[in-house]
């Protein structure tokens, strides 16, 4: 390929992402993948999904990276669902057999593998075995990184921050809100049933100042539930804090867009999380759930916050999301930067 046409191949996780390089090449908006896109076409690089590329440009792709491991690499009751998913009416969740065209297209020395989600949410993925399949393995773990040359960093996508949040006043907002889907976890470092457990602490003792959004719920067994909203940003608004609990506690190096998204939309985090929380986000900016004894310390201590206080913890919150600080450390600028250093065709062969 010239240098034109340098292509790398993304396989997202669903055929609904399959248009995330598609917006105009001038418009960045707020999706991190087309700042990506951007920094990479300026280079004369094309990222293209799987689902826009046909065999023949597979086969001369530079570099072919899958956004998880792929169903048919993770056991036979996941190859069994991803088959007969097309027979129930739905489409297959990890894109199908796209694994056995970067076979047949002889492109397996240089595939790449992003492991954003953890252990709690996907712990089939955390085999070793199933990485040696992959050149390169971008993972935000230090201890996975520090398995070899094989491991590089990458930091979730965060969004790019293009808004005015909404200015409603301290005291015509609710106290809390939760934005999360419905899920469960036998691993010991789970969080679910924690945001669980505070979501019915507050349903029982505060029920008017508090609301919860998300996929999976039931109104009946969860009364403050008010379904799905296609944007956190118009909501946050009318919240004072926000209930940001990871997936997964005490796990070094991962944080997600939950603190983020509720900092750029101008409410404060209440957060649980990342241990070295306070070395990456300004502790200024957020709420410490780990510095309370159990919910209801922790509601009385939010309940009460004066609004010159909150205030001041908003505005540390914007600050940092629209700082340089921020796009070089956890924002889009360090995903391209982790990309690029990695899917170097010298570092992706190293």
């Amino acid at each position: 390929m010239n240098q034109k046409n340098r292509l790398i191949v993304f396989h997202p996780p669903s055929p609904d992402d399959a248009s995330m390089f598609d917006a105009p090449l001038d418009i960045s908006g707020s999706a991190p993948w087309v700042y990506v896109r951007n920094r990479f076409h300026a280079e004369g690089i094309e990222l293209r999904t799987s689902y826009r590329t046909n065999d023949q440009e597979l086969a001369g792709a530079e570099a072919v990276v899958f956004l998880n491991l792929p169903h048919e690499l993770t056991g036979w009751v996941n190859r069994f669902k991803d088959r007969i998913a097309p027979l129930r009416g739905r489409r297959r969740a990890n894109g199908g057999l796209f694994w056995k065209r970067c076979l047949d297209a002889g492109v397996t020395d240089r595939i790449a593998l992003i492991l954003f989600e953890p252990p709690v949410v996907q712990p089939e993925t955390y085999n070793m075995a199933e990485h040696r399949r992959f050149t390169k393995v971008f993972t935000w773990s230090p201890h996975w990184q520090g398995k070899g040359p094989r491991y590089a960093p990458v930091v979730a996508p965060q969004q790019i921050v293009t808004r005015t949040p909404e200015e409603i006043a301290f005291e015509q907002r609710k106290l809390l809100c939760n934005f999360s889907g419905y899920k469960h976890s036998r691993h010991p470092q789970e969080l679910y049933s924690a945001r669980e457990h505070t979501i019915r602490y507050m349903e029982a003792s505060h029920p008017d100042e508090f609301e919860h959004f998300g996929p999976g719920w039931s109104g009946e067994q969860w009364p403050s539930w008010r379904g799905t909203v296609p944007d956190k940003f118009t909501v946050y608004p009318r919240f004072r804090f926000g209930l940001c609990y990871e997936n997964m506690r005490d796990e070094p190096g991962y944080i997600t867009e939950k603190i983020i998204d509720c900092m750029a939309a101008g409410t404060v985090p209440v957060y649980w999380g990342c241990p070295e929380i306070a070395e990456l986000v300004p502790v200024e900016a957020f709420v410490d759930k780990r510095q309370f004894k159990d919910d209801a310390e922790m509601v009385a201590y939010l309940r009460v916050m004066p609004a010159q206080q909150w205030q001041q913890m908003r505005k540390a919150g914007l600050e940092y999301v629209s700082s340089k600080i921020f796009s070089d450390s956890l924002g889009a600028n360090a995903l391209f930067n982790c990309l690029k250093r990695a899917l170097d065709p010298a570092m992706l062969h190293a």
